[in-house]
């Protein structure tokens, strides 16, 4: 049977289970601590709550918003269609929880960055303008570079072997290529041949 008390506001299943054998309607609002069971069909209106909203299943945490309005997904989330980001300085975040460093992407002024946001430094860089790739740093091709059809320019230095700072190939001026060895120039070939 059911109990209903008026002095608690209750209604309780005397065997704990209270069977639904045809619908229960509700017009208004109804107020619970909590709701255990399936939702079906559409539910319209606001939940309001002040701490953590909670999505969770098996009894683990998947997703919530927070107060603030920032909402958090845990394990592998599978998307189709569009993902847009709308901001001043759109950035997605890669936070390494057992290691560093750590990195966001991000359009900053139509120039594309991936930054290092553990030592504060842009790693690579393409644009804003004509599409120009900008990487700091040491950069390692194993297996070469080619360029087919292409052009590599360079402002001074092509070539300088690493580790070994005072070797390099260089375009010293217009129309002028040298060979540095031991930090002095061993070759220079102007216009003149």
């Amino acid at each position: 049977g059911i109990q209903i008390n008026g002095a608690t506001d209750s209604i309780t299943a005397i065997d704990g289970t209270i069977d639904v054998v045809s619908a229960i309607g509700n017009a208004g609002v109804v107020t619970a601590t909590a709701f255990v069971g399936n939702i079906t069909g559409n539910v319209t209106g606001n939940i309001n709550h002040t701490g953590n909203l909670e999505l969770q299943t098996g009894g683990v945490t998947r997703a919530h918003f927070n107060p603030s309005g920032h909402f958090a997904i845990a394990g592998i989330t599978t998307m189709s269609g569009n993902l847009t980001i709308e901001n001043a300085e759109p950035s997605i975040f890669f936070t390494d929880t057992n290691g560093n460093p750590d990195y966001k992407i991000f359009n900053d002024s139509g120039a594309l960055k991936i930054y290092d946001t553990t030592y504060s430094a842009t790693r690579l860089q393409i644009g804003p303008t004509n599409g120009e790739v900008t990487v700091a740093s040491n950069t390692n091709f194993p297996n070469g570079i080619t360029m087919n059809p292409g052009t590599a320019s360079v402002v001074n230095t092509i070539a300088q072997r690493l580790g070994d700072t005072d070797t390099k190939i260089r375009f010293p001026g217009a129309d002028t290529f040298s060979v540095e060895t031991a930090g002095d120039e061993r070759l220079r070939i102007t216009s003149d041949g």
